[in-house]
């Protein structure tokens, strides 16, 4: 019966509730004197943020007006972070502080004064230096066995005292890669040549007895010699021998360069070929001696295909047309022995003479500008259909060697 009651009271208080007055809480608290922070608005000026803020504008804007207006006192050594305290810092973070163990000391900052000198100040200031008194705070600190060890291995070679800090700065060009001389464009030279002669033993005779009247037509003795010479041969043996001497040549030729290694070139050209004829028998011959000069402009083309230091090599192809500017013959008749009359006569020559040839020089320069070289080459003379015999006739394919000076400009 008892247990049945409990639990009926049981059962119909927990289900009971009661509100709570408004101001309950209020007058507890106010009994023990007690407020609630929840009831407190706490009201904070941020003093700090705002200050943090304002010196921060200010020392930035106080550095960048320094810079502007005195840059000199701005890079003074006081107002830089001293270079000589970062070994002493890494050394008291320990190495777990640096990207890998230190194992050589390091180099000391001697001259910190010495370097924003020779920055700031003007290049006048650079040729009179003051003399290196700063030395490192450290320097007299004691050293370690490893770190003796390792100065020694560095072999470093301390300056004397009393010398001086030279930190002028002097350009160093040895890098750079030398300039090129400019080739010369123009060149002149003065050239002598020669070919070899030849000789020539045909029968019969030779011009100037050829072209003297037939003997047949004669009504007098010496009225004409070359007929007299053909006239006491009647019955006898003749045979022409000629002789070319060896043709000369010189010129003055210039040459332009419209690339490194072509050229073409012209100029003016003189020769000068003596020939000397006989002809008749042994006791009844003619003997005749010719010169003739010739004028020529060459054309020519070059190519040089090896170049040194003092010397080079080249190819070249000419082209050059000559005319005959002045020619003489001069005859002499022997008669049994005995020396005849003589005869002087113009030789002229309306034809041209043109001749191609090919050649290899070699040339060694003397000085920048002046230079010897020599010439072989070969030469042919085309037929022109002139009466005149000379050496280019006789010997159309001939070789020819050549030297001269040449000046570059």
């Amino acid at each position: 019966m008892k247990n049945d009651w409990t639990k009926q009271f049981k059962d119909k208080m927990d289900s009971f509730q009661e509100t709570v007055p408004e101001n309950l809480w209020a007058y507890l608290c106010g009994q023990d004197g007690i407020i609630p922070s929840h009831f407190v608005k706490k009201t904070r000026f941020p003093y700090f943020r705002y200050a943090g803020i304002a010196a921060a504008v200010i020392a930035i804007s106080a550095t960048g007006i320094m810079l502007l207006t005195d840059p000199e006192k701005a890079l003074q050594p006081q107002n830089l972070m001293a270079v000589t305290d970062i070994p002493e810092a890494i050394e008291e973070n320990g190495p777990e502080t640096s990207h890998g163990a230190i194992s050589e000391p390091y180099p000391s900052v001697t001259n910190i004064n010495a370097i924003m000198h020779a920055i700031t100040d003007s290049p006048k200031e650079h040729t009179n230096p003051e003399p290196c008194t700063n030395t490192h705070p450290c320097a007299n600190a004691p050293e370690n066995d490893e770190i003796k060890e390792n100065r020694n291995n560095y072999k470093v070679e301390s300056m004397p005292e009393d010398s001086e800090c030279d930190l002028t700065l002097v350009p160093d060009y040895s890098s750079l890669p030398l300039e090129k001389a400019e080739k010369s464009r123009f060149s002149l030279s003065i050239s002598v040549s020669g070919t070899p002669g030849s000789n020539e033993t045909a029968s019969g005779y030779g011009n100037a007895i050829s072209a003297g009247s037939d003997y047949a037509e004669i009504t007098s003795f010496g009225t004409n010699p070359a007929a007299d010479i053909r006239m006491f041969n009647r019955t006898r043996e003749v045979n022409t021998d000629t002789k070319y001497f060896q043709p000369v040549k010189a010129g003055v030729t210039f040459r332009w360069y419209f690339s490194d290694r072509w050229s073409i070139g012209s100029g003016i050209v003189w020769s000068w070929l003596h020939s000397r004829q006989t002809s008749g028998s042994d006791e009844y011959y003619c003997r005749t001696t010719q010169n003739l000069h010739y004028i020529g402009i060459p054309v020519n083309i070059n190519y040089d295909f090896w170049t040194g230091k003092h010397m080079r090599a080249y190819a070249s192809l000419e082209a050059m047309a000559e005319k005959c500017i002045a020619g003489k013959s001069n005859s002499e008749y022997i008669y049994n022995g005995n020396a005849g009359p003589h005869q002087t006569a113009c030789i002229k020559e309306k034809q041209l003479q043109w001749s191609a040839s090919a050649k290899a020089g070699f040339q060694y320069d003397i000085t920048r500008t002046a230079g010897i070289y020599i010439e072989p080459g070969a030469s042919w003379h085309f037929k022109n259909g002139s009466d005149v015999e000379n050496v280019y006739k006789a010997r159309p394919v001939n070789f020819s060697l050549g030297i001269g000076a040449r000046f570059s400009f």
